[in-house]
């Protein structure tokens, strides 16, 4: 009986037993009118209605008793709740479609950005970052008009932000309640993880840095003279603003190539910043002392490992030793003996060649590509002292070939390639001429996209040679987006340049979906 009571008492609203204490004693009233006027069994309908009310207005006492004990628990949890929620780590913050807080937050915000007041969130978190306020005020009121997908709104929001020192992300999530629409942002301090990111990126950094020296410090060597040499023409680049950046772009592609990945970022941030302002030879003097001196910071950190060399030195390889001794012991090739410790003074393109190769790895493995390299020096020997530029702008044709000419491993299999990509570098004698080659099996060219920036950067592009030229052209580039890496359109004018500086020329060979073969040519010296 206790149970049934209990239950019904648990399953009745207040306002259903104070409408039965009311009928009960309108009832009872009523009853007591007939009885006094002298009608008949009014005596049992007023006793009746005496008993229905106070069985409604019983009711009515215990759901309410019910009801607020229900309410102090609810209250009880819901602090509880929001204590959990204040000695957690995690940031909430209520905001209504059209932006304004809302008096729901999390003691973590208050602690990080203040007391929320009734303001905007965009104020609230960017009071000092008009770009990001923007960002957010227009993603917000897109979610509110219905615009475009939630998913699709959120997805532009900013993830990160930084804020007095802190670097917070936060996550959007909707939610409905008391009949209207809320956004809940969850914020994060990730402060000391990103601490703890860079510190870890730096370390890795740094083991490749050291490896690539110690690997080969003869190319490391050359490496660094000729960063060297790049930063004393940076310097001098005075009004040309065109030499100024193709300068600063192959900066940016050496270091990244050897490993200098923070270095790199630090150029290409710097490069971006400077062309969107249009900045005059004053300020783009003063960026260039300030990488300078970043540089020289970088440098500081392994110069225990960066010996010097002197020039007297001549490395001979194991090859040449044997093939000077067998002439040695055959007095009928001792005539060539003379021929061949001369050309000893001169340096095998296979140690450039590796070098390049190992640059090409390290790229393909930066942006996800598995990408095989082949090196054919097939005996070659030059003198370097005239190539040192060209090798190193040569480095633009390894990062256009990894980086957007041959496709990552998923797009090779959908196109029935081999999943690694090839890379083929040679240099190689044909009669009185050197051939430097380089050749991957990628998308090859996209000459109509060359043909199109040609015609707005206003370059003829009619004939096939036109396109070639307007490839080598500063601003023309087939990539739709700039990467740290490629989609500038200044390398290969760099290529060019150092190309016939040496009284050299070119031709370019690709086939759409096969790949691209770039050949440089160079007269034997006198």
């Amino acid at each position: 009986m206790m149970m049934l009571v209990a239950r019904i008492v648990d399953g009745v609203h207040p306002r259903w037993g104070w409408l039965m204490g009311a009928l009960g004693g309108l009832l009872w009233i009523v009853g007591g009118v007939w009885w006094a006027v002298g009608l008949k069994s009014t005596g049992l309908v007023a006793g009746l209605g005496l008993l229905w009310g106070m069985a409604g207005w019983a009711l009515y006492a215990a759901s309410r008793l019910k009801m607020r004990h229900k309410y102090h628990r609810l209250e009880d949890a819901h602090i509880a709740l929001q204590r959990l929620i204040d000695v957690s780590d995690v940031g909430l913050l209520a905001v209504n479609p059209d932006g304004e807080l809302r008096r729901a937050w999390s003691l973590s915000v208050a602690r990080w950005f203040g007391r929320p007041a009734r303001e905007k969130v965009w104020d609230y978190l960017f009071p000092h970052d008009e770009s990001l306020r923007s960002e957010l005020e227009l993603c917000l009121k897109s979610i509110r008009d219905h615009n475009m997908p939630l998913e699709s709104a959120i997805a532009r929001m900013p993830v990160t932000f930084v804020r007095e020192g802190r670097t917070y992300r936060f996550s959007v999530k909707r939610a409905r309640y008391a009949g209207d629409d809320h956004i809940v942002l969850v914020l994060r301090d990730i402060s000391r993880r990103v601490v703890i990111e860079q510190a870890d990126r730096a370390r890795r950094e740094f083991q490749t840095i050291i490896g690539n020296l110690v690997k080969d410090s003869s190319s490391a060597q050359d490496f660094l003279q000729s960063m060297h040499q790049q930063f004393a023409a940076l310097m001098n680049t005075g009004g040309d603003a065109a030499a100024f950046f193709s300068t600063l772009h192959t900066i940016k592609g050496q270091a990244a190539l050897f490993g200098f990945s923070d270095f790199a970022e630090q150029c290409h941030q710097q490069e971006v910043e400077l062309m969107a302002a249009g900045a005059m030879p004053a300020e783009r003097g003063m960026t260039a002392q300030a990488l300078w001196s970043g540089w020289r910071q970088t440098l500081a950190s392994i110069e225990s490992v960066v010996e010097d060399r002197t020039s007297d030195i001549i490395e001979a390889d194991t090859r040449a030793y044997e093939a000077a001794l067998e002439r040695l012991e055959d007095r009928r090739a001792r005539a060539n003996l003379v021929e061949m410790v001369r050309e000893s003074r001169l340096e095998e393109t296979s140690r450039q060649l590796v070098y390049i190769s190992d640059q090409a790895k390290r790229l393909a493995s930066w942006v996800g590509k598995s990408v095989e390299v082949e090196v054919k020096d097939n005996g070659v020997r030059i003198a370097m002292d005239g190539f040192q530029v060209f090798w190193a702008s040569l480095t633009h044709v390894i990062r256009n070939a990894v980086d957007h000419g041959i496709e990552s491993s998923e797009e090779r299999a959908r196109l029935g390639k081999e999943e690694r990509g090839r890379l083929l570098l040679e240099t190689q004698w044909d009669r009185e001429t050197l051939y430097v080659t380089v050749e991957d099996d990628g998308r090859g060219i996209d000459w109509e996209a060359i043909r199109e920036k040609a015609e707005h950067c206003g370059l003829p592009a009619s004939s096939q040679q036109e396109l070639i030229q307007a490839l080598c052209a500063e601003g023309v580039t087939s990539r739709k987006e700039v990467g740290v890496l490629s989609g500038r359109g200044q390398g290969m004018s760099d290529v060019k340049q150092s190309c016939e500086a040496l009284g050299g020329r070119f031709r370019v060979l690709t086939t759409v979906g096969q790949g691209t073969r770039f050949e440089f040519l160079f007269p034997q010296p006198a």
